[in-house]
């Protein structure tokens, strides 16, 4: 959101420049043109899709937003024209209670819905809460951005809640870190069996 907080309007056209890690010498992402008029005390939204993402990796978690890259519009404060937003260049592990089976083994899906790959990210799974029994750990593969993992767990009959957590000891960065948690309680099947006699006549 570009405003003119000057006293005449501002001379068109000219750019708003995103870049990455630092306003000067960071990568360049982008720029977007400004050509309609900015009246005094107008304002207008300005929008820049990063279509990869994942190549901003290494080079930190800030955008930064220079409206008149290259100081072309004589201004009353040259000195306000930058600004930064975090950006949140990091994977996101899911899992939810559909993604967890109730059969005997049981099988659990968990995606990553950020936008880099999540690195061998560990999946526990424990009965009667985040701090009951262990019953599965284990590292999963490298986990690409949009991509999902399947894994298989027997378990006994005694074990019916079930804690599934990815990343449970939190090594991994997330851009969201409150999806990580499903509990899914399953129903216990019980098999009678019944013995008929055997009457021979003779």
């Amino acid at each position: 959101r570009l405003a003119n907080a000057g006293v005449l309007s501002a001379t068109v056209p000219f750019t708003l420049a995103f870049r990455a890690a630092d306003p000067i010498t960071g990568t360049l992402l982008g720029s977007v043109p400004v050509t309609e008029s900015l009246d005094v005390g107008a304002h207008i939204t300005l929008t820049l899709t990063l279509s990869n993402p994942a190549s901003l990796v290494g080079a930190g978690d800030r955008v930064w937003v220079t409206a008149d890259d290259g100081a072309n519009v004589p201004e009353a404060d040259e000195t306000n024209n930058t600004v930064y937003a975090r950006l949140a260049v990091l994977p996101d592990l899911r899992v939810t209670a559909q993604d967890i089976s109730s059969s005997n083994p049981v099988t659990i899906t968990i995606h990553n819905g950020g936008v880099i790959t999540a690195t061998s990210p560990v999946v526990a799974v424990r009965q009667g809460g985040l701090t009951g029994t262990l019953i599965y750990s284990d590292a999963l593969n490298n986990l690409a951005a949009g991509a999902s993992a399947m894994i298989t767990v027997t378990l006994s009959p005694t074990h019916t809640e079930l804690w599934v957590k990815a990343d449970p000891d939190n090594l991994i960065a997330e851009s969201d870190e409150s999806n990580n948690l499903a509990t899914v309680e399953r129903a216990l099947k019980i098999t009678f069996n019944v013995y008929l006699p055997l009457i021979m006549k003779h």
